[in-house]
């Protein structure tokens, strides 16, 4: 067997999809961390313009479809979202 080389960074990635109703208790989960991610985002230009949605439930009940991508390095958790959304629903 080789020899393996050791690692300075453990990482796991794990990407969820949260789709329609029955996602709602995962999107209520990862709502604030995402409020968060789009304020600081946005924060240069004045905040979010024309997006739909005004505030964090508006962000629940308007988004029907969010991509979730978290990263764990070293006991530490980085979280990321995106979002789909589908002006003719």
């Amino acid at each position: 067997m080789a020899n393996l080389l050791p690692f300075k960074e453990f990482i796991v990635e794990n990407y969820k999809n949260l789709i329609g109703v029955k996602s709602r208790e995962a999107r209520l989960k990862y709502a604030d961390a995402v409020w968060k991610i789009l304020q600081d985002s946005y924060a240069k230009i004045g905040g979010i313009h024309g997006s739909g949605f005004e505030s964090i439930e508006d962000m629940i009940e308007k988004i029907p479809f969010w991509k979730s991508y978290s990263i764990l390095r070293c006991c530490r958790t980085e979280f990321c979202s995106y979002f789909y959304i589908n002006r003719e629903i």
